[in-house]
């Protein structure tokens, strides 16, 4: 819905006067007719469609860009008074006050405040500014909403409303969540997705606020000149400047009297070097907007950029008489340009030394002018003025990190640091405003301040996606996080850091294809359990075919991939064989790729050769603790005990947290060695005990040890343990009586050698119980 143009030319008038007079008024009938004609066409349009929440929302937008987002305020309070309980009255009205607070941070003078007054017995409506309302917009806002959403929970229009409360209370999570929830609710609530391309626009997201533009246009065509107009301008944010006309002229074919679409046109074409093309649109949007001082300076700073200095001199001249009203002064500026760059500078210098040295737009301008003709000592004055004039002009500090980088560059950083907490997109164009991002990134990474960094590198990557320097520092950091929480146990977090870290290290092999980079992907693959990385090692291998370790990575993967909740490998052994040969063909040394083509020759049974293989690699690399226990596996297959033992040896020195492993050796060092193997055997059995406290064969066998270096008393304890986790255990039954009669404590081990008979009757350790059994009898006998 548009408001009919005479009607706007009231509101508008309306809104001048209030500004010019600035104190209360509707003192006389004239001012008071305006006054009722601009609340009845609200009261009439709202009541023709009540129900309508997208009307209600574009009659406060227009009120509210007419500077009389009172009125709104007052017809809601009238209905809330006669409705108290209907969500959307309340909705509404709760929106209403959010309006009025965006007015009062625009507003020059106060809040637009609206109320009855009764004179002589009549009810007159007076308007008038207010340094202070008598409430908070905020609060009432808040107030309302939450109001409407007790009346009805899953109102998307309220929640998304509760979300620009949360925006306006600088609050960006919590309003980002507000509309998510409300577009879950209802993927076409236009509110939500058109306060998320702001949002998404205003954080440098750029692609993700097209998006929501999208969205938002494609659920309605209101206010659509408005739509179509922000997404140009976030094209023209993206550099994107095909994109970005287009868009700006379908805005122009919804509302063909926005100045400010006119002048966005212009900008687009004079970044294009159209220059004629920018002048006429410029000269267009004066026709609706002639008074737009902004606008001009926009363009000169655009002409600045593409070396059109006459035109940039030009345009600056029309803000500068935008903004001084005096006509003497454009004849002067002008006369000046005529002679050149230097003398118009030069007089231009004079202006902000003097009558003009409080204009922000003249001295930036001057800065980047001076740059170009290669005075930074100029540059730098001027930059400095503009910078004090306005703190908070993101590119003003940029400028001068950039003058300072190479003479002061800690100040430098310092200037990068406050343009990027400020507004990066007041930048030129999206490479200056990622170079900025970028810069200050590295400076957070270098002061340790990671979290920083990530923010700050992301914002960078969504204007200019391909620095590959940053995604690689982003996937080194999220894989060394993966690390962290792999070894904590956080499998959850494990996993969306390893999503990161692949995200980052895919960007980067694609932007700047090497094999290392693609070995490395393969290797983040693999973690990831996906068959991607025999991909990534297909791709290494093409980049560098002497590349061994992508060679034996390949097999190895191929030799390990399960699919299915039975484990079923995708990969025959042979498919890898190929591979691990050819790495130890170009690198005799890998000592994995000999590893895994043991595991090949053992899976496919051909058990001298996974023998050699697991040789080879204790041979290249003797650390390698699995080989050794492969070797162990193997020699117990082929009864050579002592090389059974002396690789389960080598194993648990290499890794004395296996317990399996300390456990073989405890084994094997009780059932083939001499008696110099029971110290050995009892410390590594303690060692498993101290990892695996509740294993009930440990505790046996450890307990065993403890009776065989007649250390009965803690023999007995650790075998009662063994028993309570497993008391039908035969063999700790049968070491426990054992120790019971170290300790001549005879009725006990006579017990537990009853029970050992009863256990396994047809067993050795029965006959051996029988036998002592038999001798204690006899002992009792006599």
């Amino acid at each position: 819905m548009k408001l009919p143009n005479k009607f706007l030319i009231i509101l508008l008038s309306l809104f001048i006067f209030i500004n010019i007079a600035g104190t209360t008024f509707a003192q006389n009938e004239e001012q008071w007719e305006r006054i009722q004609e601009a609340l009845n066409y609200y009261v009439n349009k709202v009541r023709s469609s009540p129900r309508n929440l997208p009307l209600h929302r574009e009659l406060m937008e227009e009120y509210t860009q007419a500077g009389l987002a009172a009125i709104p305020v007052f017809v809601y309070q009238d209905a809330v008074k006669r409705n108290p309980k209907n969500y959307i009255v309340l909705y509404v009205m709760g929106y209403a006050y959010l309006k009025q607070y965006m007015q009062s941070q625009l507003s020059v003078g106060g809040y637009l405040f609206l109320e009855r007054q009764n004179s002589d017995g009549k009810s007159m409506i007076q308007m008038s500014f207010v340094e202070n309302l008598p409430y908070s917009p905020l609060e009432m806002a808040k107030e309302n909403l939450m109001k409407a959403l007790d009346a009805k929970p899953d109102f998307p229009d309220a929640i998304a409303a509760m979300g620009d409360y949360y925006m306006l209370t600088d609050k960006p999570d919590k309003a980002l969540s507000k509309w998510q929830e409300a577009v879950k609710m209802d993927s076409k609530c236009e509110p939500a997705h058109l306060s998320m391309a702001r949002f998404y626009r205003a954080m440098g997201r750029y692609n993700e606020a097209v998006s929501e533009y999208q969205k938002a246009i494609s659920i309605s065509s209101r206010n659509s000149a408005r739509k179509y107009l922000e997404l140009g301008i976030t094209y023209m944010n993206m550099d994107d400047l095909k994109k970005a006309e287009s868009a700006l002229l379908k805005a122009r074919s919804y509302d063909k009297n926005m100045g400010i679409i006119y002048y966005k046109l212009g900008q687009v074409y004079a970044k294009q070097g159209e220059r004629e093309k920018a002048v006429d649109m410029y000269r267009d949007g004066k026709k609706y907007d002639s008074n737009n001082a902004q606008a001009a300076y926009d363009l000169a700073h655009i002409f600045l950029n593409t070396n059109d200095i006459k035109y940039a001199l030009m345009s600056l001249e029309r803000g500068l008489t935008i903004d001084a009203f005096d006509d003497s002064l454009s004849r002067e500026i002008l006369s000046y340009i005529e002679k050149g760059t230097i003398p118009a500078a030069n007089f231009l210098s004079q202006l902000s030394d003097f009558e003009y040295s409080d204009n922000f737009h003249l001295h930036y301008f001057l800065g980047k002018l001076y740059i170009k003709e290669d005075n930074k000592d100029l540059a730098l004055r001027h930059f400095r003025s503009a910078s004090a004039l306005n703190p908070d002009h993101a590119d003003v500090h940029y400028q001068l990190g950039l003058l300072q980088e190479e003479t002061q560059p800690e100040l430098a950083k310092e200037e990068y640091q406050k343009a990027a907490e400020l507004d990066p997109t007041q930048l030129a164009d999206a490479k200056a405003q990622a170079d900025l991002l970028f810069k200050t990134a590295q400076d957070y990474l270098e002061r340790g301040m990671e979290a920083k960094f990530i923010e700050t590198a992301r914002k960078g990557l969504a204007l200019y996606p391909n620095n590959v320097d940053i995604h690689l520092q982003l996937a080194d950091i999220f894989k060394k996080r993966a690390d962290i929480y792999r070894n904590n146990g956080k499998e959850e977090q494990e996993k969306e850091a390893l999503e990161d870290a692949v995200k980052h290290y895919e960007q980067a092999a694609e932007l700047q294809p090497d094999p290392k980079k693609w070995y490395n992907l393969g290797l983040l693959y693999e973690r990831q359990g996906k068959i991607k990385a025999v991909r990534a090692y297909d791709k290494a291998i093409q980049l560098d075919p002497d590349f061994a370790k992508a060679y034996y990575r390949r097999g190895n993967f191929r030799l390990n991939y399960k699919v299915g909740r039975v484990n079923v490998l995708v990969y025959e052994p042979e498919v890898a064989i190929d591979d691990l040969k050819k790495a130890i063909e170009i690198d005799p040394e890998l000592a994995d790729a000999h590893f895994s083509l043991g595991k090949a020759y053992f899976q496919m049974d051909r058990p001298e050769e996974a023998t050699a293989e697991f040789a080879k690699t204790v041979e290249v690399d003797p650390t390698n603790y699995k080989a050794h226990i492969y070797l162990a596996q193997d020699y117990a297959n082929s009864g050579d005990n002592q090389k059974v033992i002396f690789h389960l040896t080598r194993a648990a020195e290499l890794n004395d947290k296996d317990v399996e492993v300390l456990k073989d050796l405890a084994s094997s060092l009780l059932k083939y060695g001499d008696e110099a193997g029971l110290k050995p055997a009892m410390k590594a059995l303690e060692k498993a005990y101290r990892l695996k406290p509740d294993d009930s064969e440990i505790l046996n066998n450890y307990g065993y040890t403890l009776y065989m270096d007649r250390m009965f008393t803690q023999a007995i304890d650790k075998l009662q343990k063994a028993l309570e986790i497993r008391p039908d255990y035969p063999e700790a039954n049968y070491n426990i009586a054992l120790a019971y009669s170290g300790t001549r404590e005879y009725d006990l081990a006579k017990k537990h050698w009853q029970k050992v008979v009863e256990l396994k009757p047809n067993s050795d350790l029965a006959s051996k119980s029988r036998e002592f059994l038999k001798k204690l009898a006899a002992a009792d006998a006599q």
